[in-house]
């Protein structure tokens, strides 16, 4: 990788073919899982955070993840190099010279550039074809059906957030890591049962929590909160 790169992880056999198992989708509706935990999802996926940094992360963050977090999680896996966010078009990633073969990179999805945002992974296998693979709602997009997940979940096409590395390095592959296994990551308070039980547990308990969830929304904006 030359210096400014688009960020990758390199994907061997099983690795590839743990992110292609991802049930595919090319229409929509399809069901939401109503939880915070897309970057926790999407990191492990890629390696840069093990398990239990995942764990740990779930029960610091209480609604989601800053981004500015991200870098650090970043830098704390490859602390040698660099990382910046920059902001691109969806064609950004379409193009060959940017994403290799066999190599998976986060990209993190916005309404709007103050909107709410949503953590995933693009995917590019051994004979060129792009997925967007979205761990934490267990779907997965052939390139040509992106546009309708993006469409379906309200997220801006021409405002799609990407990590560079400001250094040259091989990242390491995924090795053997059994992506079906991840579903365990999730705490039980952060599940769809467990929110709508919290919610529902009592009126007033119900408009203190949807008040205090709206103002750290409020004050803290352009996060990965789906």
């Amino acid at each position: 990788m030359n210096a400014e790169t688009l960020f990758f992880v390199n994907l061997n056999y099983d690795a590839l073919n743990s992110l292609l198992r991802v049930p595919t989708f090319n229409s929509v509706p399809f069901p939401i899982v109503n939880a915070t935990d897309c970057v926790e999802y999407t990191l492990t996926s890629l390696g840069v955070i093990t398990d239990d940094e995942a764990r740990t992360l779930q029960a610091c963050t209480k609604y989601e993840t800053k981004r500015s977090d991200i870098l650090d999680l970043f830098k704390k896996r490859y602390p040698n190099y660099s990382f910046f966010e920059t902001s691109k078009p969806f064609s950004f990633l379409i193009d060959n010279d940017n994403l290799p073969l066999n190599t998976a990179t986060f990209v993190g999805l916005l309404t709007s550039p103050r909107g709410r945002g949503h953590a995933v992974i693009f995917v590019k296998d051994d004979v060129g074809n792009l997925y967007l693979v979205d761990r934490q709602q267990n779907v997965k997009f052939l390139y040509n059906d992106i546009e309708t997940y993006l469409t379906f979940m309200g997220y801006d096409k021409n405002l799609v957030m990407v990590y560079f590395a400001s250094n040259s390095e091989e990242y390491q592959s995924l090795g053997k890591r059994k992506i079906e296994d991840l579903p365990s990551l999730r705490k039980q308070n952060y599940n769809l049962k467990g929110k709508v039980k919290k919610i529902n547990g009592g009126k007033n308990k119900s408009r203190k929590n949807k008040s205090r969830k709206n103002k750290s929304q409020k004050n803290k904006k352009r996060r990965y909160d789906m």
